[in-house]
């Protein structure tokens, strides 16, 4: 199935960079310059590359073939969300761990 006509492959790639992107963007607007750090970003950005992808690709494999492009958009604006997100949902899961100690 074409994703606004491109591979799900590459879709899948282009829409987890997006959401890389962004993801780093509010980072980085949330922060003041002084305390951006780009090794923290750097390995962040691999981390969503790495768990993006498969959400990502899994997500827009079940898309079906009569689905209208409006309903596709929104399952892509929806997937390139979750991929934004996931820099505040890591640090949630390491500072509850770190409250467990």
């Amino acid at each position: 199935m074409q994703i606004f006509g491109l591979d799900p492959v590459l879709a899948a790639l282009i829409f987890t960079a997006l959401g890389g992107s962004l993801q780093l963007l509010l980072g980085w607007l949330g922060t003041t310059d002084a305390s951006f750090s780009w090794r923290k970003a750097v390995s962040t950005a691999l981390v969503t590359v790495v768990v993006g992808v498969v959400v990502v690709a899994t997500t827009l494999g079940t898309i079906a073939e009569d689905a209208t492009e409006l309903e596709v958009l929104i399952i892509v604006a929806g997937v390139v969300g979750t991929v934004a997100g996931y820099d505040g949902l890591k640090n949630s899961i390491i500072n509850a761990a770190g409250k467990k100690k």
